[in-house]
C-alpha cells in the first residue's frame, strides 16, 4: 500500500498566483509596455504532477519504521527545455526523506517551460511534498 502523500504547489515565478494557474495574463513590462506570460506546469497539470509522485514514491524504511513525517518544501529551476535542474531541498525534514523528495524531481519528465512574451524562459519553482506514514491521518 502507498503512503498517503499530499502535493501542494506553490510557484514563486512572477508573484502570487494560484494552484494550476497556467493561463498567459498580460504584465506591465518597462515603459508600460504590455508582455504576456505563462508559469511553468507539469504536463497535463498538477492532477498529473500528485499522480506521478504517488506512482513513483517509496517511502524510506527508517523513516516509515521511526514514524517520521512532514512537508519537504523543495526549490528547482525549470529551464527553457522544461529540464529540471537546480534542486534544492529549502525546508527539510528527514534525511531519508529529504532525499526521497529529491529524487523524485530526478525522475520527472519534461515540464512546459514558463513563457514570457511568447518565447520559454527559465524560471524558479517551488513544491511542497507532505509525507504521511501508512497508517496514519494526514
Amino acid at each position: 500500500m502507498l503512503p498517503f502523500l499530499l502535493l501542494m504547489t506553490a510557484p514563486l515565478w512572477a508573484g502570487a498566483q494560484t494552484d494550476g494557474d497556467s493561463a498567459q495574463r498580460p504584465v506591465k513590462a518597462g515603459y508600460g509596455e504590455s508582455v504576456t506570460q505563462s508559469p511553468p506546469g507539469f504536463p497535463g497539470g498538477n492532477d498529473s504532477l500528485r499522480a506521478f509522485i504517488k506512482r513513483n514514491l517509496r517511502y524510506p524504511r527508517q523513516a516509515m519504521n521511526d514514524g517520521v513525517r512532514g512537508k519537504v518544501w523543495l526549490n528547482f529551476t525549470v529551464d527553457k527545455n522544461g529540464a529540471i535542474r537546480d534542486s534544492s531541498v529549502i525546508k527539510p525534514v528527514h534525511e531519508e526523506i529529504d532525499r526521497e523528495a529529491l529524487r523524485i524531481l530526478s525522475i520527472m519528465p519534461a515540464w512546459n517551460p514558463a513563457t514570457l512574451s511568447g518565447n520559454p524562459v527559465d524560471a524558479p519553482y517551488t513544491i511542497q511534498i507532505e509525507f504521511v506514514p501508512p497508517g496514519q491521518k494526514p
